[in-house]
């Protein structure tokens, strides 16, 4: 389906498969200013070289709800959509899942300028050569992601979540759980360089790194890091070398997170701090949380938080 300019056209239940697009939009092209609404379709091993189930591309605004994207193939980034230049598209109630690039971003990515908003959606299963396995902030974006759940997405780091240095994502009443990060820099869950990420009422669970970082790393490379973590619970995360829930870590720049009201309980490291570590002296404000393994700081306690199966 190609969306030229300023189109508007009226999409629904529609099943879109095996196309292919050679450079964008596999499935789904929305060009210059286009504006379609698309509800109820299914989005089925299509293949482009970025977004190879949809394409948001300069000044687009898809409203997208009620949509399976599924099994696309993008060798450059962005397997299920990608959204460029100035795209703001409405995603709700879909499902992006087993999708893969060679690039950024199995499930979505976004780059230069863009303000998608994502809601009540799951990514899962997807995975990315690169970084973020579900979803990848990308350069210069304005993410916001409420009540999703992100899970068993894969990628070298950020499996589940990736906050690039300028980009802004804020993550709310979101399940992070059971992705994994395969490389060296880390971040089963989540992958955050820079100030702009904030993350709150979410739940980290069962994440994992080969390396470090569980659930979260936060890194200062190329700038300050000050992530805003509020009211969220770390349980069950795993990292082969150290920090089984979260790494701080200073590289060149400050790193700062201020983590407020969060649990963190049975998480795991192969080496060192199961919880919590704190690479190259970074100086992370962390209060009123309940830390198993213990932490310095304001409200800190150590209790079991008596967790229910539900």
């Amino acid at each position: 389906i190609y969306c030229g300019a300023n189109a508007s056209p009226t999409i629904t239940k529609c099943v879109i498969s095996n196309s292919v697009g050679t450079s964008q939009g596999g499935g789904m092209y929305c060009g210059n200013s286009a504006a379609p609404t698309v509800s109820h379709c299914t989005f089925t091993g299509n293949y482009a070289s970025s977004g190879a189930g949809i394409f948001c591309y300069y000044n687009s605004s898809p409203s997208i709800s009620h949509c399976t994207i599924e099994d696309g193939n993008a060798p450059s980034a962005g397997g299920g959509v990608y959204c460029y230049t100035g795209a703001s598209p409405s995603i709700a109630f879909c499902t992006i899942a087993n999708n893969w690039t060679g690039g950024g971003g199995g499930g979505i990515r976004c780059d230069y300028d863009t303000t998608p908003t994502i809601s009540h959606s799951i990514f899962q299963g997807n995975m990315a050569d690169s970084c973020g396995g579900g979803i990848d902030g990308g350069l210069g974006n304005d993410l916001t992601i409420t009540d999703c759940i992100i899970v068993e997405n894969t990628a070298p780091f950020g499996g589940g979540v990736i906050c690039n240095a300028d980009a802004n994502v804020s993550l709310i009443n979101c399940t992070i759980a059971d992705n994994e990060a395969t490389g060296v820099v880390g971040g089963g869950g989540a992958y955050g360089e820079g100030e702009k990420l904030t993350v709150t009422n979410c739940i980290f669970r069962n994440n994992s790194s080969t390396y470090k970082g569980g659930a979260m790393v936060n890194a200062s490379f190329p700038g300050s890091c000050v992530p805003v973590i509020t009211n969220c619970v770390f349980y069950g995360n795993t990292a082969n070398e150290y920090g089984g829930a979260m790494v701080n870590s200073n590289d060149g720049a400050v790193c700062r997170p201020e983590i407020t009201n969060c649990v963190f309980w049975n998480n795991g490291a192969g080496k060192s701090h199961p919880d919590i570590h704190d690479q190259y002296a970074p100086n992370p404000v962390i209060t009123y949380c309940n830390i198993q393994q213990g932490y310095v700081g304001t409200g800190i306690i150590h209790l079991d938080p008596l967790f229910a199966d539900p």
